[in-house]
């Protein structure tokens, strides 16, 4: 008998099946492959397989352009049996991955990537820099970082004139950045995709000052949340960096923590003191020092003097202006006071603290409102109006397509939604959806235990993972959710960093499985359930016979 010619590992990967429907030729060579499972994990092969093309009777479709085993092994990713991925293919699968929309296999490749020894860390960060959405490249230390002009140009002012402007640089195909360190330059605009990197306490400063050099307040608002959940910084470390850095958020919660007098034990040495007035003033009452008279002493920031009842109150001008109409006009408006060294304020007692607390309340208010209309209001960066429940959100196409397939199928492919003036989003609340959208804009809106789960549900449906990544952050963070809870979050919603962490913690304290008392963890995935079996047999049952 003649000898059966040698079937490759690729071949066998795709040879003809009761589950196969549909032949991909590459090279001359046939993979049989299933058009629902290709279809449902990418939207170009979705197109290819359902669209009025040709291409759908046909029996064989051509793919050009690609070298067979590696096209072979991106799509093995997706079946029970993946090929290996190894370091000599690990890049032409990220380009492939990108040229035909497979998020998934291209997630176990970065997966890969990220945990072998074999890239150096200056790799990873380059390799995890460059994708098919990038249309610029910036030089730092000579080491290239690959990314999206209209992304940076919405997150920043800086990136929007330099790429926008009147500048030289607008037209340059390599745009050099300086005196940037790459590592910290990339962990930064890192923030703003899908897959970001690491902060840690080492280089959280450093991201902060680039931050504000850079004008990012989206990854400067991920830094500081992650110094108020980090446990490596001491209490009076955060309230130095929220006040070195103006972190208005941040500052409050750590003031909030300073309540008895044992607290400010934390200003014992010197360089511990040193932080701005501003700061100083808006701690609780101390014996030193009258709220009064701290609030509103002068300082290098005040340019302004309010007189009320004889009493002098220095403030300064652009931040009233920016919070109240009203002193804002009177800063600024054609009136007499505006070049007045003191201006008097009338029918004000200051007599009484309560109505003299009353007037510094007043101050503060800004007109009213609603969170949502200022964050989707109209602006020079909104070119498109989705509207929810008759109410309209301001948003950018740019912005959201970038962050979702979904948004970017609707803003540029062949709908009708594309041309229309204000598309309409049907089923689902105003406020959980602006909520959403929120989460890749500038200011994101709090997250509560209450709206966190149809955040998430949301997330899935307008494919939105860079969303999802800070509503499983908020969850991971909080003490509202019991353990169980996360677990059960963390498998509906296929959220693996919290998922880890919350098995960390199973792992590490054996209490934490009284939760499942009573079939309470009956509705948990199999998977799931055997790796709980798992950690308790390897961790715990041999303490049980000690106790």
């Amino acid at each position: 008998m003649s000898e059966t010619p040698a079937v490759s590992i690729y071949e066998e990967t795709f040879a003809p099946s009761v589950k196969t429907d549909a032949i991909l030729l590459v090279d001359g060579k046939k993979m049989h492959v299933n058009k629902a499972l290709l279809s449902y994990h990418s939207v170009r092969f979705k197109a290819l397989f359902n669209s009025d093309s040709d291409e759908e009777s046909i029996p064989q479709i051509p793919i050009e352009e690609v070298e067979f085993e590696d096209f072979a092994t991106l799509l093995s990713l997706l079946q029970d049996n993946p090929i290996r991925i190894t370091k000599d293919n690990a890049e032409n699968l990220l380009e492939l991955a990108d040229r035909f929309l497979l998020p998934g296999p291209k997630s176990l490749v970065e997966l890969f990537i990220l945990t072998s020894p074999e890239f150096e860390r200056i790799r990873k960060l380059e390799i995890s820099a460059k994708s098919d959405k990038t249309d610029a490249i910036l030089v730092v230390e000579g080491k290239k970082i690959h990314v999206n002009k209209a992304l940076l140009s919405c997150h920043s002012d800086y990136f929007k004139t330099l790429f926008n402007g009147e500048s030289k640089e607008k037209s340059m195909p390599e745009i050099e950045i300086k005196d940037v360190n790459f590592e910290d330059f990339a962990t930064l605009l890192s923030l703003l995709q899908d897959n970001s990197k690491a902060i840690t306490k080492q280089n959280t400063e450093n991201l902060l000052e680039l931050a504000d050099r850079f004008l990012l307040l989206v990854p400067k608002s991920q830094v500081e949340n992650f110094i108020w959940t980090s446990s490596e910084f001491e209490r009076i470390e955060k309230l130095k960096l929220a006040d070195k850095y103006e972190m208005g958020v941040l500052l409050k919660r750590m003031i909030a923590l300073y309540t008895s007098p044992g607290d400010f034990s934390d200003f014992t040495y010197k360089s511990n003191r040193e932080i701005s007035l501003e700061s100083k003033i808006k701690m609780p009452k101390t014996p030193e020092v009258s709220i009064y008279e701290s609030t509103f002493a002068p300082s290098g920031k005040t340019d302004a003097i309010l007189v009320v009842d004889g009493k002098k109150l220095h403030v300064n001008k652009s931040l009233l202006s920016y919070h109240s109409d009203y002193f804002n006009t009177l800063f600024n408006g054609e009136f007499k006071e505006k070049s007045m060294p003191e201006i008097s304020i009338e029918d004000v007692d200051s007599a009484h603290n309560k109505a003299y607390k009353d007037f510094q309340i007043k101050m503060s208010e800004t007109p009213e409102v609603s969170i949502y209309e200022s964050i989707f209001a109209p602006s020079g960066k909104t070119d498109a109006i989705l509207v929810v429940d008759g109410k309209k959100l301001h948003v950018n196409k740019s912005l959201l397509s970038y962050h979702s397939d979904y948004f970017n199928t609707l803003f540029n492919g062949e709908f009708k939604e594309k041309s229309m003036p204000e598309i309409s989003i049907e089923d689902v609340d105003f406020e959980d959806f602006a909520t959403l959208l929120s989460l890749v804009h500038h200011n994101p809106m709090e997250l509560s235990d209450s709206n966190a789960e149809d955040i998430l549900k949301l997330s899935d449906r307008f494919l939105l993972p860079a969303a999802k990544r800070h509503v499983e952050l908020f969850i991971w963070t909080s003490s509202e959710f019991s353990s169980l809870e996360k677990l059960t979050i963390a498998d509906k919603y296929n959220l693996d960093t919290l998922l880890h962490k919350t098995l960390d913690w199973f792992e590490a304290d054996r209490d934490a499985f009284y939760e499942f008392r009573y079939g309470s963890g009956n509705h948990l995935s199999t998977k799931l359930k055997s790796r709980l079996f798992e950690i308790f047999t390897e961790k715990h049952i041999f303490h049980l016979f000690e106790d």
